[in-house]
């Protein structure tokens, strides 16, 4: 798997998911950044970092993390949404990120990551 980038960013208010999503990252061979658990040190990680993707829980302690989403967006940076409310939580503007519905397997984020990778090389190559 391409390790283009510093490492995955990890934005999520609860430990024990932050845990097996880095978990997921690790077995894939790529690192991590983060977990940021409030937007604003997620924007502040951006500011430090060029991350190779991002994991994004929708709701961070009570805050939409869709200023990081709009941050990530504009660099060109792959993110997917994690979500315990559904694929329509996502806004409108966000709709064709991927989305990993909560409760969810290790595999599936390592899917994801898969997909995400695979398009931007995909999209490199053209």
């Amino acid at each position: 798997m391409s390790a283009k980038g510093e490492g995955w960013l990890i934005v999520e208010d609860e430990e024990l998911v932050a845990v097996l999503i880095e978990d997921a990252i690790a077995e894939l061979g790529l690192t991590t950044i983060g977990p940021a658990d409030r937007v604003v040190k997620a924007l502040a990680l951006l500011d430090r970092h060029h991350p190779q993707g991002a994991l994004l829980d929708i709701n961070i302690a009570g805050e939409e993390v869709y200023p990081v989403a709009a941050a990530l967006r504009d660099r060109k940076i792959p993110f997917a949404f994690l979500t315990g409310y559904g694929e329509s939580s996502v806004i409108a503007g966000y709709a064709t990120r991927p989305v990993l519905q909560k409760p969810f397997m290790a595999g599936q984020i390592e899917a994801v990551i898969r997909q995400m990778v695979a398009e931007t090389e995909s999209a490199a190559a053209t």
